[in-house]
């Protein structure tokens, strides 16, 4: 494993490989450091019974990169859900599905993806994880309080908000945990009408739920006058979920996808995460493509 780490750059790992990762009784931790991997780090930790015997199999450098080992008592593989939540608020790359929040210190809500416009990039999510109407220029907050960038721009009818990140920040175009190396675009409404009518499963992550696949498009352009604040509101998309495949609170803001049809190491992105009617176990969202009234695209 080890050596086999040692032939690639960091910067070519997918998310979904990157931060942690167990192999038998040895746990690695990969912190990519800076954008363009100054200053990043690799530490293994290996359970205590066996630091003396296992250390010797472990380089003092990986690519470049300074190895640091450390003896644990037990390792204990952390889950997608403490992965998300628990993201170093120091590290430079922020990825879908992280936890985020708006007005207050509890996490109520998972980045969707970038955003562009005008030659600028934007984090998007949506704009119900801010308290009011108009979520412009409020602060958009790491877990702990850690201020990521404010918000540029937001709309309440369609439940979305653009933040500007600080310079020190930096939105990837790729969702963790879901099992593509990266977004290459979004679907048209043409797009997700042949993904209805073909009842393909789509997918979401997002920091409450981690990954989870809904079972169909069940609906397209649909007004909605029952979700909370500025109604009505206009979705675009209707996913039919699973009863045991709930949003929580947390999840909105996160964005559904389904494979590239031109590359199947990508994905497409489909809609946000707005509002979930658990009685009738359906997730309404606003389609990605309606952003474009709006100058956006993905």
């Amino acid at each position: 494993m080890v050596q086999r780490l040692s032939s690639r750059n960091t910067d070519e790992r997918s998310p979904d490989e990157a931060a942690a990762w167990t192999v038998g009784n040895r746990q690695y931790w990969r912190d990519s450091g800076d954008r363009g991997g100054e200053n990043a780090k690799l530490l293994v930790r290996i359970q205590h019974t066996l630091f003396d015997s296992m250390l010797g199999e472990i380089p003092v450098h990986i690519g470049g990169v300074a190895v640091t080992v450390e003896a644990i008592d037990e390792i204990t593989p952390l889950s997608c859900r403490q992965r998300l939540q628990g993201w170093n608020a120091s590290q430079s790359s922020i990825y879908g599905g992280y936890a985020i929040s708006g007005d207050n210190s509890t996490p109520i809500g998972s980045v969707g993806a970038p955003a562009f416009k005008n030659g600028r990039r934007y984090l998007a999510t949506t704009q119900h994880i801010f308290a009011g109407s108009n979520a412009s220029g409020k602060t958009l907050k790491h877990p702990d309080g850690t201020a990521l960038g404010t918000v540029e721009a937001a709309k309440c009818r369609e439940d979305f908000a653009m933040v500007r990140l600080n310079s020190n920040y930096h939105i990837e175009r790729s969702i963790r945990y879901s099992g593509y190396n990266g977004i290459a675009g979004h679907y048209s409404s043409d797009g997700i009408g042949y993904l209805k009518s073909h009842n393909v499963k789509t997918q979401k992550v997002g920091q409450s739920t981690c990954r989870t696949t809904f079972a169909r498009i069940q609906s397209i352009a649909n007004t909605i006058y029952t979700a909370p604040g500025c109604v009505p509101k206009p979705y675009t998309v209707v996913h039919k979920s699973n009863s045991n495949n709930k949003l929580k609170r947390g999840d909105s803001g996160a964005i559904s996808f389904h494979e590239a049809p031109n590359n199947s190491n990508k994905c497409w992105l489909i809609s946000f995460m707005n509002y979930e009617d658990s009685g009738k176990n359906t997730v309404f969202g606003t389609g990605l493509y309606r952003l474009a009234n709006f100058g956006y695209h993905f």
